[in-house]
């Protein structure tokens, strides 16, 4: 399937990868004028598939990028592992002071949470539970 988009055009993988196979018994212009499109088109899909063995281009993280690093992260996870009742705020001394990065308390929260940390259960003590 192709789609159009002003000079661009959207081809899916399934499309790339009958390229790739009808390059081994075509030339790239037949197969190009077989699927509508450029030669360059299908020279630089064979290419990508040859350099990586995929036809469409991974993308190693989607999103806006991290603020904090993965050093900035473990530094985080250190931190709570020594303190396991430490606060967000006093987190967010400790990265600046430490790593001088100023983030905001949810950054921190959603960092710690990605890496495994979540929310603590409260639990009653003991000797306050009843003993039905």
């Amino acid at each position: 399937m192709v789609r159009h988009n002003g000079n661009r055009r959207h081809i899916s993988p399934e499309v790339k990868r009958q390229m790739v196979h009808m390059l081994a018994y075509l030339s790239p212009r037949k197969v190009a004028r077989y699927h509508g499109v450029g030669v360059r088109t299908v020279q630089r899909v064979y290419a990508l598939w040859a350099s990586t063995g995929h036809v469409v281009r991974r993308r190693m993280q989607d999103g806006r990028p991290r603020v904090l690093s993965g050093i900035d992260a473990a530094y985080l996870e250190s931190c709570v592992a020594r303190t396991p009742d430490i606060y967000l705020d006093e987190l967010q001394e400790m990265l600046l002071e430490g790593r001088h990065k100023e983030v905001s308390l949810s950054t921190i929260s959603r960092t710690l949470y990605r890496r495994g940390w979540r929310r603590k259960q409260v639990r009653e003590p003991t000797f306050l539970q009843c003993s039905d």
